[in-house]
């Protein structure tokens, strides 16, 4: 209310960018200061006469309002009527020593000015957050397919069935937005070229997005062969693209889209019928003697990978994986095999902490299963599963391998089992013959699909040697 310095305090506050101006007015006769009622706006901004700074009630000529009044009698609801920013005149009457407003059908007096100091807010969402990639609202509308005061949501549209369909299973309007193909034309869909030019093979796919999506070739030479992988150019005559939003990836074209937690590489090989790669960052304990109990140590080769993935292990003062291994072998000339676990063995040696505090076990394999494997993956924790020869009801024997991510089928949403497809695994057995040394063996990590059965309610494992089924069992 002091008209004295009322100008200089509004430069000065909202000069710092982060508060809010609450603007009250009182509705007069013109000319006068006779109240005939009360408004309150807005204040987004002020108009200064030029060469002035402010400092007086004189030099301000106008304010930027947001007016609650502009749009409410547009026929639309008041949530959908449009913003727009107004500039009202104002000029300060010396005599009254008051500031007027004047609107085009009236006139206001000034009453005072509120400033709000900012918090932080969560912005509005402008993209769904229920599909596996968040799709723009604005490219929904675009194709006609959202409208924000009809029934639908955006995430129910973008989750909607388009017809089309991709490996024998349906896609999505989600699909589409990875794809850049036109959800509202059945016959769009994002296909595989092979052109020709001098004599020379080009892989190709349209449409074609550039940068903006991420394109990965893979094949195989036969199309009976089961698994298809990386392909190379002499190795491969039939070709799949699959294309992801971003290298994290999810995305669709192929079916099965692998989300690896490795470092990105290109070097794979086909081993015993599923995709391999071999990097010296995987850690990996090869059972070497060949002796019975040796084939029996799988879950303690877990056990010694898995501490030293998180460190225990060379707190313990191992150097790595083989030496844990070895170690818990032949302590004391004798197997521990049955009498203890590698974990409970390095754990030992450290003292004042309880192993009980770190190895979490779970005990269902189920898609709630995999959506915690998820997580302790991307926490940095290491994981292993034990899976069974047969089935529960014929049990023939198990085995416990090392996981280092999975691979997801995202024409399925997560709460379907047949969402996650694959385990990419380390396996102790892999490389145990041949070598002098465990230390000698290469490490090596490779994909198993995994399918579900619905009549038995399991999952079950291909870990490529194609003998019988296998069932996940619990998390070692």
């Amino acid at each position: 209310r002091d008209t004295g310095t009322f100008v200089s305090n509004l430069v000065a506050r909202t000069a710092e960018a982060d508060r809010w101006v609450y603007l009250q007015l009182d509705w007069v006769e013109p000319g006068t200061t006779n109240i005939i009622g009360s408004h309150a706006v807005t204040c987004c901004g002020y108009a200064l006469t030029e060469g002035t700074d402010g400092s007086a009630p004189a030099d301000l000529t106008g304010l930027f309002i947001i007016h609650s009044d502009n749009d409410k009698r547009t026929g639309e609801g008041g949530r959908y009527a449009p913003n727009t920013i107004n500039f009202i005149p104002a000029r300060y009457d010396a005599a009254k020593a008051k500031f007027f407003m004047d609107f085009p059908d009236a006139c206001a007096m000034l009453r005072f000015m509120c400033y709000l100091k900012t918090r932080p807010v969560r912005a509005a969402p402008v993209a769904t957050s229920s599909t596996p990639i968040a799709v723009p609202y604005e490219w929904l509308r675009r194709y006609g397919l959202y409208d924000p005061k009809g029934g639908e949501t955006a995430d129910a549209v973008a989750l909607r069935q388009t017809g089309k369909m991709a490996g024998g299973q349906p896609l999505s309007v989600w699909h589409d937005y990875v794809a850049g193909t036109d959800p509202t034309e059945p016959d769009d869909a994002f296909f595989a070229t092979i052109s020709f030019t001098n004599g020379e093979v080009k892989v190709g796919w349209s449409p074609d997005l550039g940068s903006e999506r991420v394109y990965r070739v893979i094949g195989k030479t036969n199309l009976t062969d089961n698994a298809w992988h990386y392909p190379t150019n002499s190795g491969s005559r039939f070709f799949r693209v699959e294309v992801l939003a971003d290298d994290a990836g999810t995305g669709c074209g192929f079916g099965v889209i692998p989300e690896w937690t490795l470092l990105a590489t290109n070097r794979y090989e086909l081993y015993k019928g599923v995709p391999s790669l071999i990097l010296p960052e995987i850690v990996d304990a090869e059972k070497i003697d060949g002796t019975d109990l040796d084939d029996r140590g799988c879950g303690e080769a877990v056990g010694a990978n898995m501490t030293v993935l998180t460190g225990w292990a060379q707190r313990a003062g191992f150097a790595n994986e083989d030496e844990v291994f070895k170690a818990f072998y032949t302590v004391d000339g004798t197997a521990n095999y049955g009498t203890s676990s590698v974990v409970k063995f390095v754990f030992d040696k450290i003292g004042g902490v309880s192993m009980n505090d770190y190895y979490a076990t779970a005990g269902e394999f189920t898609p709630k299963t995999f959506r915690l494997m998820e997580e302790w993956l991307a926490e940095g924790r290491a994981v292993g599963i034990e899976y069974l020869h047969g089935t529960p009801s014929s049990y023939n024997g198990d085995h416990v391998v090392t996981v280092w991510g999975v691979c997801k089928d995202v024409h399925y949403l997560p709460s379907d089992p047949r969402h996650y497809c694959a385990v990419i695994i380390s396996d102790s057995d892999d490389d145990k013959h041949g070598y002098e040394t465990a230390e000698d063996a290469p490490n090596r990590v490779k994909v198993w699909s995994v399918t579900w059965n619905d009549a038995e309610a399991i999952y079950e494992i291909d870990d490529g040697y194609l003998v019988d089924c296998r069932s996940l069992a619990p998390f070692k």
